[in-house]
């Protein structure tokens, strides 16, 4: 056999050792991993469907989140072993905490309580569902959530405008700034009266 021809068979035996190594030890990566599932109901006992349940590793950035399906129900892909922090979250609902050890397969149940605190709850809800909350069933209605859509939403989103609550002097006050502090916060040119 030439020089060459064993540099070759060497390569693939290394190739084929690596690879048998991989598989052997795949499997026991992946036995440390472990499964976290678990329910979430409202504080009456109702199953809640679509709530984001999330899970973060103790000394991890990292968070991975679910949903709960239509019966209330969560599955988290398999999750390295160790104590994690878990919650759950929904408009409408406090976020409720819990913890858990993950060295075997774990189930976590979790309760929401409603908010009942109003100025909570609308302050809760993203900008599209605050501008559909907004009234327009009459003329002036309609007509000042135009102008608000039209004024304020180029600048800001509709969730910051409307989390401030001013009396009429206040938000003239605010308005008469924004007259002349332009969108980067700098002072605008004036024009001379």
């Amino acid at each position: 056999m030439t020089h060459s021809g064993s540099n070759t068979l060497a390569r693939l035996a290394s190739i084929f050792l690596t690879s048998a190594a991989a598989v052997t030890l795949a499997p026991a990566a992946q036995a440390a991993d472990q499964l976290l599932s678990g329910a979430v109901t409202s504080a009456s006992r109702e199953k809640l469907g679509g709530v984001t349940v999330s899970a973060r590793l103790e000394g991890s950035t990292i968070t991975t989140s679910v949903y709960t399906d239509e019966t209330g129900n969560y599955y988290f892909p398999p999750l390295a072993a160790g104590k994690y922090k878990i919650w759950a979250q929904a408009l409408g609902f406090e976020r409720a905490n819990g913890e858990v050890d993950l060295s075997a397969a774990k189930q976590q149940n979790l309760s929401l309580a409603s908010i009942t605190d109003l100025e909570r709850r609308w302050r809760q809800l993203p900008g599209e569902l605050m501008i559909a909350s907004l009234p327009e069933e009459t003329a002036d209605d309609a007509r000042i959530k135009k102008i608000f859509m039209n004024q304020c939403t180029g600048c800001h989103t509709p969730s910051y405008t409307l989390q401030f609550r001013f009396d009429e002097g206040g938000w003239n006050r605010i308005i008469n700034l924004m007259k002349v502090i332009g969108g980067g916060g700098l002072p605008q040119d004036r024009p001379a009266n």
